[in-house]
């Protein structure tokens, strides 16, 4: 995950891809077998040398947190993106 915005005058804040469209198809749940070989994806996209180097110098800081971890990220912005998805009516085409 990567966490912080400073730059942005944003602190504290998250940003992470949103993981909507990926759920619809099971229910509104991600599936279990899913998400550690998610998380391995995306911690292995954040280890890569040129994102390890770019996101820092934009002072966001790099954290693959694993399996458990998104999960969590997951539980926690799935109603985020359902309120701003409702609030600016936008509709899957």
């Amino acid at each position: 995950m990567v966490t912080g915005l400073p730059p942005a005058g944003l602190p504290g804040r998250q940003l992470s891809a949103p993981a909507g469209p990926r759920r619809r198809a099971h229910g509104g749940r991600s599936p279990a077998h899913a998400l550690p070989r998610l998380a391995e994806a995306e911690g292995g996209v954040l280890r890569r040398p040129d994102v390890a180097e770019r996101f820092p110098l934009a002072g966001i800081p790099v954290v693959a947190d694993g399996p458990e971890g998104l999960r969590a990220r997951v539980a926690r912005e799935v109603p985020l993106w359902r309120e701003v998805i409702r609030r600016a009516k936008i509709a899957a085409e």
